[in-house]
């Protein structure tokens, strides 16, 4: 009788331990579904207020460029003094235009122009942001 028992108890626990292997693959499953579907989310944590250039002693123009593919992109602009190159610029990951403050004061100051282009989804910009857009966004603007 004391071998059926054990039998049984081995059975249960084999029957348990699957079990909990089948739960933690399903729930692994489930993490892995949700980080999919909201990966651009998390990747481009964009700000879509429309920002000013208000920097004391800059006379930063702000701009709206045309994409070829139809979305409209804010930029910050600011003329070179004669001689002097334009830089362009692009904030960083989750940063915005206002980020990039004390580079414009420092360019300013140094006499070198700057386009600080908002990336698509960013800070007026027009479309969403992802990486295609990013890289798009990146290129050399193109005007007409």
């Amino acid at each position: 009788m004391a071998a059926r028992s054990d039998f049984n108890f081995g059975r249960m626990a084999l029957a348990t331990v699957i079990g909990l292997a089948v739960a933690a693959v399903i729930a692994y499953g489930g993490v892995i579904a949700w980080l999919y579907t909201h990966q651009t989310a998390m990747e481009y944590q964009n700000v879509a207020a429309v920002e000013v250039p208000a920097i004391h002693g800059l006379a930063i123009q702000d701009v709206r460029i045309r994409t070829p593919d139809g979305e409209t992109l804010q930029a910050w602009y600011e003329p070179p003094q004669k001689g002097m190159p334009v830089f362009l610029f692009l904030h960083g990951q989750g940063g915005t235009q206002q980020d990039g403050k004390w580079r414009f004061l420092r360019m300013h100051q140094e006499g070198v122009g700057y386009l600080a282009l908002a990336y698509r989804g960013f800070s007026g910009s027009t479309g969403k942001p992802s990486e295609r857009a990013c890289s798009s966004t990146a290129s050399p603007p193109t005007t007409g």
